[in-house]
């Protein structure tokens, strides 16, 4: 080792070992120093080292499962994550602390030759730890036994010649198991037993798993409870071994129950018996037993097989209901039949089959003779049931059976016929074709009427038979043949008006036309009046008479006569508008004139009465039409007239250059009657403002009647 140093002073060195060098070896160095001034190196005195290694403890946590205080390999476990802390003897806290690997493990290392301990921290589901040989590096080596969670091992001193120690810790755990039983009521066990927990913690928590239903011997079982004093089904092991013990009862089953029914169908015939009643234990075996012959409401059925849709006849109480169906066929029973024979023979008239062979026993069967048989022609009617008969109301054996009925001959009712129309009504009285007690049997033959005619003279004709026959035999009831007959139909009717002078036809009515029944009745009343085509009004002559009678096959024609009606005049007057005639009336058509003949009238547009004119207006309100048609009654035409209304007459004067030299004098205004007179007085001197004017002439007349359109000028001269 070199170093310089410049001043003196004081300096440690650490002295250098042989890597290689065994524990205990002694080292031998030295160090040499060079004074810089000098230059001599000075070698310091040799320094002796002894070579030691540090100390080790070590160890193990392991539980130990079979309690005797060592590890042993395969059977206890390592426990990992131990808390491990080492102390030196006399001080509370650790030099050092470390967990256990996963091997269990731990390991301390220090140079401090000294007194120690370890401290075990331990699971709190350890129980318990004993003191073991410290000696023996696989025991336990805790001071003292413990339950503390912290517990120490046994103290050891590190020396020169003692570096390595081993200190374990072995701890307990308490263990047990919990099994699980299955029982019936009487414990018997309905299965094996199984085992929930084996060697568990103490504490562990555990459920005991139970089956809702247990089979034994095909018997089922349900649960029913945990036996009194079994351990609970969930838990928490302890030491011991825990048994909980589930108890099972009987499961319940359905009916099981024997219907009898009919074959092919849902019919039961039999009341249903019960094989087993409901609560049996499920799986117990059960038996159902037919019968061989069921009588159900006097019907007879012999046993056949087991229904398609059936539970076994033989077998184990299920959960559900199960019905055991028996079917039953019919028993096939002997012929019943009905014979008819004629009291006081032997002979059969008829034979009936009341019930088929292989009708079922025990069917009832009725049966009632027929009140008539026809053999050979001849009708025969029922009289009693003959000896040694079997009853005619009764049930199929397995007898054949007959039942004998005795008839007689039957005496025939009447054969009638009737004559009706297509309603149904009687058209003649109803003859008698067969009397009553005719033999039944007995021939008939009639034939119809071609033609009836009725009482009120009605005529039919034969149609056809509507019912029964014209031919036939006489049977026990009446009969009857209806012959049905359809109006004969005739000609028509007609009746003509006719005018009695010419015998012009007026007016021709069918009063019946053809195709109406003959004898059917007719009437006709004539109207008083006719008008013709023209519009002339005829009346019936008085000797004209209604037309009655009835429809023949011949057609009828009747004429009536009529003559003109004779009417009014007719005349027309001509009036001012007060009512005041302003001229004779003119006759427009005179007395007797027939009634319907044309007139027309026109009136005079102007009449001029006493010099005045009048304007026709109107005519009256109640008056005639100016063109008509005479009637019987008189008619007057009234021609309503106005005056006419003419024009102004005015007086001028004027000069002889046409200068109005005074006003002008209106002699007439406008509007006055046409004709009303007029005249002027005449002047033949005028003088105005000093002026004289003398009449040179006169236009117009001075003196006349006022016309429609007129005036009046007189010319003057200047003097």
């Amino acid at each position: 080792m070199k170093c310089q140093v410049e001043r003196l002073k004081n300096f440690d060195f650490t002295a250098q070992i042989d890597p290689n060098a065994v524990d205990n070896a002694i080292a031998n160095n030295s160090i040499a120093v060079t004074i810089a001034a000098s230059g001599n190196l000075v070698e310091s005195d040799v320094v002796t080292t002894k070579v030691g290694y540090p100390a080790v403890v070590e160890g193990i946590a392991f539980e130990d499962n079979n309690k005797n205080n060592v590890y042993d390999e395969n059977i206890d476990t390592l426990l990992p994550n131990y808390t491990v802390e080492l102390f030196k003897d006399g001080e509370n806290t650790p030099s050092q602390t470390v967990k256990t690997d996963a091997q269990g493990h731990y390991r301390f290392s220090t140079k401090d030759f000294a007194t120690h301990k370890v401290k075990f921290t331990r699971d709190n589901a350890i129980e318990t730890v004993v003191a073991g040989d410290d000696l023996n590096e696989k025991a336990s080596h805790v001071v003292a036994n413990s339950t503390n969670p912290t517990v120490e091992s046994s103290t050891f001193r590190f020396t020169d010649n003692n570096k390595h120690y081993v200190r374990n810790i072995g701890v307990f755990r308490r263990r047990g198991s919990v099994e699980a039983k299955f029982v019936d009521q009487n414990d018997n066990e309905l299965q094996n037993k199984v085992t929930v927990k084996d060697n568990a913690l103490v504490s562990e928590s555990y459920t005991a798993t139970k089956p809702n239903e247990i089979t034994k011997d095909n018997l089922v079982y349900v649960f029913e409870k945990l036996k009194d004093g079994s351990a609970p089904e969930t838990g928490n092991v302890t030491e011991n071994t825990q048994t909980v013990t589930f108890v099972y009862k009987p499961k319940e089953g359905g009916k099981v129950e024997a219907k009898f029914v009919k074959a092919g169908t849902n019919q039961e015939i039999s009341a249903a018996e019960t094989v087993k009643p409901a609560g049996v234990q499920v799986g117990t075996e059960y038996t159902a037993t037919s019968k061989p012959e069921i009588v159900e409401n006097g019907l007879k059925y012999v046993y056949d097989k087991v229904a398609a849709n059936s539970a076994s006849q033989n077998g184990r109480v299920k959960v559900d209901s199960q019905t055991v169906i028996f079917e039953y066929t019919p028993k096939a029973g002997k012929p019943v039949s009905a014979i008819s024979k004629i009291v006081g023979t032997n002979e059969t008239i008829n034979n009936v089959a009341v019930a088929a062979d292989g009708t079922q026993v025990g069917t009832p069967y009725s049966n009632t003779p027929t009140p008539e048989i026809t053999h050979n022609g001849i009708t025969y009617v029922y009289n009693s049931v003959l000896k040694d008969s079997a009853p005619s109301v009764g049930n199929v054996s397995e007898q054949e059976q007959t039942i004998l009925y005795g008839y007689i001959p039957k005496k025939g009712g009447q054969v009638l016929a009737k004559y009706l129309d297509q309603n149904g009504n009687a058209i003649k009285n109803t003859k008698i074709v067969k009397a009553t007690d005719t033999p039944v049997g007995t021939n008939y033959s009639d034939e119809p009427d071609s033609e009836i005619t009725t009482e009120n003279g009605l005529v039919y004709t034969f149609e056809k038979i509507k019912s029964g026959s014209k031919t036939g035999k006489v049977e026990v009831n009446s009969k009857e043949i209806a012959y049905q007959y359809k109006p004969k139909l005739g000609k028509g009717v007609n009746v003509r008006l006719i005018t009695s002078k010419d015998k012009t036809v007026l007016s021709e009515i069918v009063l019946e036309k053809d195709g109406k029944q003959i004898g059917t009745m007719f009437s006709y009343t004539h109207p008083k009046e006719v008008t013709d085509k023209k519009g002339l009004v005829y009346e019936a002559e008085a000797n004209a008479k209604a037309v009655n009678g009835k429809i023949s096959s011949e057609n009828q024609t009747f004429e009536i006569s009529y003559k003109p009606k004779k009417g009014g005049k007719i005349e027309a007057k001509f009036v001012k508008q007060d009512g005041q005639e302003i001229q004779n009336a003119v006759e427009i058509a005179k007395a007797e004139t027939q009634v319907g003949t044309d007139y027309s009238s026109k009136s005079p547009k102007e009449i001029t009465k006493d010099g005045l004119v009048y304007i026709f207006e109107k005519l009256a309100k109640d008056s005639a039409p100016e063109i008509g048609k005479v009637k019987a009654e008189n008619q007057t035409i009234t021609y309503i007239y106005a005056p006419k209304k003419g024009g102004s007459v005015i007086e001028r004067f004027i000069d002889q250059n046409g200068n109005l030299i005074q006003p002008n004098n209106i002699l007439r205004k406008a509007g006055t009657q046409v004709g009303t007179p007029f005249e002027s007085n005449g002047v033949n001197r005028i003088e105005i403002n000093g002026r004289i004017y003398e009449l040179k002439k006169v236009e117009g007349k001075q003196k006349g009647n006022v016309e429609e359109t007129r005036s009046l000028s007189t010319t003057f001269s200047k003097m």
